[in-house]
């Protein structure tokens, strides 16, 4: 989902809201993470390449879920369609789908606003 301002957008998520993230055990580098995304739902999870297949994917949703709750907030996670993986792994964490979005984008002929990085 990279476009025009990505960067300075995930900035702007990690400052704003709650997020949870798995680092290495001498705590240098960034292995799994996951964010809040502005309507609410997880969103951006991943898991660095070398790191899956270990569970990292699913405790960090666990501990994002159970955050969640303690404040109130609703647990709810975008996937795309084709995402089989994060499809999987969410319905075995007991998430069901409830619902579909479609998402409609802006010709390249119309003007539309621009993130900055």
């Amino acid at each position: 989902h990279a476009h025009n301002g990505s960067l300075y957008f995930i900035q702007r998520l990690i400052e704003m809201n709650l997020n949870i993230g798995a680092f290495t055990k001498d705590e240098d580098e960034l292995i799994a993470w996951c964010l809040r995304i502005e309507m609410g739902s997880f969103g951006s999870l991943q898991v660095d390449e070398r790191f899956q297949r270990r569970g990292l994917g699913s405790l960090i949703v666990k501990i994002m879920s159970k955050r969640l709750a303690e404040t109130g907030k609703d647990i709810t996670a975008g996937i795309v369609d084709s995402n089989y993986k994060s499809r999987n792994m969410f319905q075995k964490l007991g998430f069901k789908h409830i619902d579909d979005t479609h998402w409609l984008t802006i010709s390249p002929t119309i003007p539309h606003f621009r993130w900055v990085d």
